[in-house]
């Protein structure tokens, strides 16, 4: 049982298909263009990997100042104790973030140089 006439444009059949077909021919030749143009080197340079282990240890350490960075920061919008708890969730959470950015900073880094631990064993 169909309740479409021939006429009107069916959402479940082919139309849907060549919909997504033309969506595809058009995403696949952007994303090869935006791929073809990042200039990544094949190899890691020494100075490129002690920037990323020293801005992970930045990272990690200033860290733990997010939540005063934050109290202060949120001192003036809101009355008083609202501003004390919005500055404390809010630098928790960019607390953590930090931490965790901080890490993959620094395993970023010193990833390059794992393969030289097993020949220090």
């Amino acid at each position: 049982m169909c309740f479409y006439p021939e006429s009107a444009v069916n959402p479940y059949g082919a139309n849907l298909l060549n919909r997504r077909l033309k969506f595809f021919r058009v995403l696949l030749p952007l994303l090869l263009i935006f791929f073809a143009k990042m200039n990544r080197p094949a190899y890691a340079s020494d100075d490129n990997n002690l920037a990323l282990v020293f801005r992970g240890v930045a990272r990690t350490l200033f860290s733990a100042l997010e939540i005063p960075r934050s109290i202060i920061e949120n001192s003036t919008g809101a009355p008083f104790p609202l501003n004390v708890v919005t500055g404390t969730v809010t630098g928790a959470f960019k607390t953590v973030a930090g931490t965790v950015m901080g890490a993959a900073d620094m395993a970023r880094g010193a990833a390059p140089y794992a393969k030289y631990l097993v020949l220090a064993l």
